[in-house]
């Protein structure tokens, strides 16, 4: 039982730093300051997700599902948020893996599609427009 109030406390605090990094994230157009941003980011992400940005880019798909198994509805809209910040990742200038950011983005909202029962037309909107940029 403590666990899981350690894992949810977890998960809400990640949707609050999600917020706070797409906040931050959507008007930087300078390369070096998204580079800086992404260096920022995983300060504030790996207390919750034990994994830097980079890490879960370079993941296999098997091994981040792992990681992002067992949440409940709450914590999915939190996730639905990292795939926000990996789609917004895959917009930006000077970042080398723009696809992978892409490609994670669509991996994360699939993953949360076949794990909540509410369909969403807005994430199934997300996934088609990354898999044609």
């Amino acid at each position: 039982m403590a666990f899981q109030d350690l894992l949810k406390k977890q998960m809400n605090g990640l949707g609050t730093e999600l917020d706070e990094l797409l906040k931050r994230l959507l008007p930087l157009n300078d390369p070096d300051l998204v580079g800086l941003f992404v260096v920022d980011a995983d300060k504030k992400l790996v207390p919750h997700i034990h994994v830097t940005i980079e890490e879960l880019v370079d993941m296999p798909t098997e091994q981040m599902r792992q990681i992002l198994t067992g949440r409940d509805s709450e914590q999915m809209e939190n996730l639905e948020r990292l795939g926000d910040l990996f789609a917004a990742l895959s917009h930006k200038k000077g970042l080398t893996a723009k696809g992978d950011y892409a490609r994670k983005a669509v991996e994360v909202y699939q993953f949360i599609t076949e794990h909540t029962a509410t369909f969403s037309f807005t994430r199934s909107a997300k996934i088609a427009a990354l898999k044609q940029s």
